[in-house]
């Protein structure tokens, strides 16, 4: 079984260094992993970006077969697109990640979309729906289809489902240019099922977060949803391989 987990984090922490993450990559058959480092917290300086994007670079020189490496952004900080031209053309990068500085949708990250979608990469969005909001910034799928109706040809990954399948994805079902990963999901197997009726397998993406949650579990819920063999690899790969290949366009 070949896995690609697109939604994965290194941090300083033990458990979440690249050592400890190949160790779980290699206990539970996940062959690569797309990995970020957030640790610059939810409004990252432009310090904090260089420190946390040099982390990921470094871990995916040393191991280039096993990582692949998302730019993490701050799209209110002045120098992001240099941030993005480093991530990319000095880096080695593979797609983009925005957490929670700006709302999924806000104008700032108008020419972060142009630019990505004329280099043929994705950008995973943060999008998490909560009982209360904590966070004044955080985006649900509602952000996320605005996004991706002003930005029709740009490849978005909208993360974690939404925050729930069931509000997350009805928002996105006819933005064929998103696709979805369950990362952190605390919901079943049904729910997976839902996603394959609302969007098709061939739009959801194996997500874990890890280091911070349970690979096996994030495995088990595509291996018991009502799956085919075909749509699992889908979901475990070639989703993800498809949607990685720079020549690959809307």
């Amino acid at each position: 079984m070949n896995i690609i987990d697109i939604h994965a984090h290194l941090s300083s922490y033990p458990e979440g260094d690249a050592n400890a993450l190949l160790r779980i990559m290699d206990n539970y058959g996940v062959s690569k992993a797309c990995i970020s480092n957030v640790e610059g917290g939810y409004y990252p300086t432009p310090d904090a970006i260089r420190y946390d994007n040099d982390t990921v670079a470094k871990a995916i020189a040393e191991h280039p077969d096993r990582f692949m490496g998302a730019v993490y952004i701050n799209p209110a900080n002045p120098d992001t697109m240099d941030v993005l031209r480093r991530g990319f053309e000095e880096q080695g990068m593979s797609l983009v990640k925005v957490w929670v500085a700006v709302p999924d949708d806000d104008r700032l990250m108008d020419p972060v979309m142009e630019y990505t979608e004329s280099i043929g990469v994705p950008v995973l969005f943060h999008t998490l729906l909560k009982v209360q909001r904590v966070i004044p910034t955080e985006s649900t799928g509602i952000n996320i289809k605005r996004l991706a109706k002003r930005h029709p040809r740009s490849k978005i990954i909208m993360a974690h489902f939404g925050g729930t399948p069931y509000d997350g994805l009805p928002a996105i079902r006819d933005c064929e240019n998103v696709w979805c990963d369950y990362a952190l999901s605390i919901f079943t197997g049904d729910a997976m099922n839902y996603a394959r009726e609302m969007l098709g397998a061939d739009r959801l993406l194996y997500g874990s977060d890890m280091a911070g949650v349970s690979v096996p579990v994030c495995i088990g819920k595509v291996l018991g949803a009502d799956f085919t063999d075909e749509e699992r690899e889908l979901v475990f790969h070639k989703n993800a391989e498809r949607l990685l290949d720079r020549s690959f366009r809307l």
